[in-house]
This record gives structure tokens, C-alpha cells and sequence, in this order.
């Protein structure tokens, strides 16, 4: 039962790291020679190719270390300043959790049809409900104005997140990258703390 298991998470390893950097219309014959295996190997875990991508992201989506972070977050007291909690998911998400982002920036611009199997997915974590409970919380102690709903400001901090991810995972090096990305998402929200004259981090 372990060697099955094993063989059945190198798959997947090999899957994730495959169409995240390539894309989903990679063969897998790759996936296979990646995860050293034979191809008939991934076929008996995975009955098609759509079956296997969809394991991808599933499996990249458990290993998201965003929301452990902001779950972390919430049982602080007090809670941390917004610039700090923006620095520490930008340095996540081009880091630990980079392979599951590029899974979905992938689904998103080739396979809309993956995409919209896996917004649906019962199993799928939604990072927006811990997002917008982190700013309703600060809301709620006056360390972030209520002059907007949580929803659309978690809406809204998330669109950032995914700026500086496609700017610096997608686009390195390029003049729209940050030397500093982690720095640079502190300055912008710790400009905005200064702004309203909230607490700093």
C-alpha cells in the first residue's frame, strides 16, 4: 500500500512542478519520465489527463502556505499590522506556494474549463473567507476604516498579491519586477498606514 502511495505522490510532485512551469498541455509521457515512472503507471492512478490536472492543483492547493499563515494571523492579539501581514502572503506566494499560483495563472489563460472545475471544487480552500475575516477583525479594533466592506477590500488586496506575483514569478527580471518584492508590498501599505495614521508594523 506505501509503494502505491509513493508512487502516486511522485506523480503528483512531478505533475505540479511540470504544468506549473509548462503548462497543461504538456504530455504526460514527461510527467511520467519526471516522476520516474512508466506511463501505464500514471494511467492506473489517474484514468485521464484531466484527471491528473485537476489532482495537481487539488494536491498544490494543500500545500498553500497562505492560509495557514493568515489562520496563524487570527489567533494573534493584537493582530498584526496590515503592512506586515501583506509582506509576509507576498513573500508566500512567490515562495512556498509559487507552484500552486502558477497552476492557476496556467488554468485561468489556457484551460478556463480547469479553472472553472476547480473554482467549484467542494474541496478547493478559499483564501478570500481568511482574508476578509483578517480585515473585518481590524475594522472592528480601528486599525483599518470601515469606509469599505471586507469583501471587496479582501478582493482588492488579493489583486495586489497577484500584481506582484506576475510582475516577479512570471516576469523576472523584467522592468516591472521588484528587486525587493516583500519590501516593496511594505512601503505601498506602510504608506497607507501613515496616510490614515494607523499603527505600524
Amino acid at each position: 500500500m506505501k509503494k502505491r502511495q509513493d508512487a502516486k505522490d511522485k506523480i503528483l510532485g512531478a505533475a505540479i512542478h511540470e504544468f506549473a512551469y509548462h503548462g497543461f498541455s504538456l504530455s504526460v509521457a514527461r510527467i511520467a519520465r519526471k516522476a520516474q515512472v512508466n506511463e501505464i503507471t500514471v494511467w492506473r492512478y489517474f484514468k485521464t489527463k484531466d484527471i491528473l490536472c485537476h489532482a495537481a492543483i487539488r494536491a498544490a492547493a494543500q500545500q498553500d502556505a497562505l492560509i495557514p499563515y493568515l489562520e496563524a494571523s487570527l489567533k494573534q492579539n493584537p493582530l498584526p499590522a496590515l503592512s506586515e501581514v501583506i509582506t509576509e502572503l507576498t513573500r508566500l506566494m512567490l515562495a512556498e506556494s509559487a507552484d500552486y499560483y502558477r497552476l492557476i495563472h496556467h488554468a485561468v489563460l489556457c484551460r478556463p474549463d480547469l479553472a472553472e472545475a476547480w473554482d467549484k471544487d467542494k474541496h478547493r480552500p478559499h483564501l478570500h473567507s481568511f482574508l476578509t475575516e483578517y480585515i473585518r477583525r481590524l475594522q472592528a479594533t480601528g486599525m483599518l476604516p470601515a469606509a469599505c466592506s471586507p469583501q471587496e477590500a479582501s478582493r482588492d488586496i488579493f489583486g495586489l498579491l497577484l500584481g506582484s506575483f506576475i510582475r516577479n514569478a512570471l516576469m523576472p527580471g523584467s522592468e516591472l519586477s521588484d528587486a525587493d518584492p516583500g519590501g516593496a508590498a511594505r512601503r505601498l501599505f506602510q504608506a497607507f498606514e501613515i496616510n490614515l495614521g494607523l499603527p505600524q508594523a
